[in-house]
């Protein structure tokens, strides 16, 4: 039986090798964390959209917003924020249907919500025992972080799990070993077999190190090595092989970073500590893991990983894994003990929903440790954290609203006949999915010879007018791209003056020149597509669920929005 193990590790991925293991917070993320708490009681009651009795407040709206912007490639603008309040509307506007016929009572609601409490309540617990010791950064150290942040290091490294060993590997190189030789030997035997990654970091970036490594390898010179220097997750010995600093590093752009780079400072500072403070907690404790009743589990849980990557395979890991049920699986079997005391399969799949996706795998040792870090901390947390604390109400209504929609929409999906929304969902996704082209409305004029269009054109340049075609009839055609091939609708630019004149472009014996009205998307006829609906809606069904779900009077624009609320609840970037 052995101390517990760094539950941190994460040798399945090479490029983040060693770098923090507790996940990172964007600065969006950040801003909540360390100011939510004293604004929640402010502005919880400011609606940024409502419908009848259905409401979304502001703070809720900056939480999943935040969120979502993490994680969107999208830029944060008026319209995305409008969107997004409208989407949220509907999901609470179906919940509620969910709350009225009681299904956020049922077995998997309670379970996802109080998952989700106990994530939150690990959260608070850590930001009220860590937070006070976070400093604020001082102009030097916000200097040194814009610089940093504008350079970008290309890395190898040779890797020791501990300080003995690393020291052995540094002497090796000491003695003239070859840098790519041990690294590459270093980090096979830690799980990376490719032997062109073996040792090479890539590029890496600000924050991607923990601190003492990011203290030394910003220090190294092109080619130059590291003595060892101690991670959170091991030793390592850095060799830089090349660096990119960015141009522009004036006070002007420090200015406008000058925020973002504060609120990243302290969060990493922060990061870090969570980490050591987890670590601190869980060395305490003795594990013992009985591997042959962990490997029997895999069979089960294989098709959920598989599914992962969907947002339907993750909702499907979230609702079923922790109330998984076949017919060798029992609830009770003891898959490890923690100083002693039984951790259980229930147990495990309670919190497997938690666990990273990576380490979803036939392995199942490292999510096994996961879920018992994160029991341990609940456990702490729940004696140090009321659920009354205003955060903590907060994600709970949250949880709430989310589980709901979810629990309606599967509630639909089972009783769903697609066939009676198949024009309904043409109609909603024809822009998207059912786009043909575009059709562009061309002004043209004909001329019988090159001579005379060429005049014509010449007045036309330089009058700054359309009077020269004044004596010409002009035609008007719809035409679809390459339907007449000397013609390019697509470049033509919609005007109404001279400016859009283009040609000459020779068709059917004659020279034309063209000037476009207006372009407009076209789309498949429905009847030609109708053959193909029962298949594409299959792989949308939670989509038109969502459809089917909101109530018949419910439309956008009965919706009263916020749009100062909207404007103020964050700021834009």
């Amino acid at each position: 039986m052995a101390m517990f193990p760094n539950l941190n590790s994460k040798n399945n991925h090479h490029h983040l090798i060693f770098i923090y293991s507790f996940k990172r917070l964007t600065w969006l993320t950040f801003f909540l964390l360390f100011n939510s708490t004293h604004i929640i009681h402010a502005q919880k009651d400011n609606i940024v959209i409502h419908w009848q009795n259905i409401s979304i407040n502001t703070q809720h709206f900056k939480e999943e917003y935040s969120l979502f912007m993490t994680q969107s490639p999208g830029r944060d603008t008026p319209a995305s924020r409008r969107a997004y309040a409208y989407k949220m509307l509907e999901r609470s506007v179906i919940g509620e249907w969910g709350k009225r016929n009681q299904l956020d009572l049922s077995q998997r609601v309670q379970l996802y919500v109080n998952r989700q409490v106990n994530f939150v309540r690990r959260q608070r617990y850590l930001e009220q025992a860590l937070l006070d010791t976070i400093p604020q950064p001082n102009m030097p150290q916000l200097h040194d972080a814009f610089i940093k942040h504008k350079t970008h290091l290309r890395l190898q490294q040779i890797y020791g799990n501990t300080r003995r060993e690393i020291d052995s590997l540094y002497a090796q190189l000491q003695a003239g070993a070859d840098f790519n030789v041990l690294a590459r030997t270093s980090m096979q035997k830690y799980g990376i077999p490719e032997p062109e990654k073996a040792g090479d970091m890539g590029w890496i970036h600000w924050n991607d190190l923990d601190l003492a490594p990011e203290h030394v390898v910003y220090r190294l010179k092109p080619l130059e090595t590291s003595t060892p220097v101690a991670s959170l997750n091991g030793w390592h010995i850095f060799r830089l092989i090349e660096r990119k600093e960015d141009i522009a590093l004036d006070d002007a752009s420090f200015l406008k970073e000058q925020e973002k780079l504060a609120f990243e400072w302290r969060n990493r500072r922060f990061t870090e500590a969570a980490s050591r403070h987890i670590k601190s907690i869980l060395t305490a404790h003795r594990l013992q893991i009985y591997s042959h009743k962990l490997e029997a589990l895999w069979p089960l849980i294989a098709p959920y990983s598989e599914r992962l990557n969907t947002p339907e395979g993750l909702v499907a890991a979230q609702q079923e894994i922790p109330i998984l049920k076949a017919p060798r699986l029992n609830p009770q079997t003891i898959l490890a003990t923690v100083s002693g005391k039984p951790f259980r399969v229930s147990d495990f799949l309670a919190f497997l929903p938690d666990v990273p996706a990576p380490y979803w795998r036939r392995d199942l040792r490292q999510a096994l440790e996961i879920t018992i870090r994160d029991a341990i901390l609940t456990e702490i947390a729940k004696s140090k954290i009321p659920k009354q604390d205003a955060y903590v109400s907060l994600q709970t209504e949250m949880a709430q609203y989310t589980a709901r929609y979810y629990a309606t929409l599967s509630a639909v999906s089972d009783t769903l006949h697609l066939s009676r929304y198949e024009r309904a969902f043409y109609e909603q996704f024809k822009t998207t999915l059912f786009r043909d082209g575009l059709i562009t409305q061309v002004e043209a004029w004909a001329f019988p010879d090159s001579a005379s269009v060429w005049q014509t054109l010449r007045r036309i340049l330089a009058e700054k007018s359309l009077h020269p075609l004044d004596s010409i009839s002009s035609q008007d055609f719809w035409v679809q791209d390459q339907e007449i091939p000397t013609w390019p609708v697509l470049t033509l630019r919609v005007t109404n003056d001279w400016t859009g004149i283009q040609g000459p472009y020779l068709h059917k014996g004659q020279f034309w020149i063209l000037r476009a009205k207006q372009h407009l998307p076209r789309f498949q006829k429905f009847e030609d597509i109708q053959p193909k609906l029962p298949a594409i809606m299959q792989a949308q069904k939670r989509l038109i669920a969502h459809m089917a779900a909101l109530p018949a009077n419910y439309t956008p624009a009965a919706a009263q929005i916020n749009q100062a609320a909207l404007d103020t609840v964050l700021p834009y970037y």
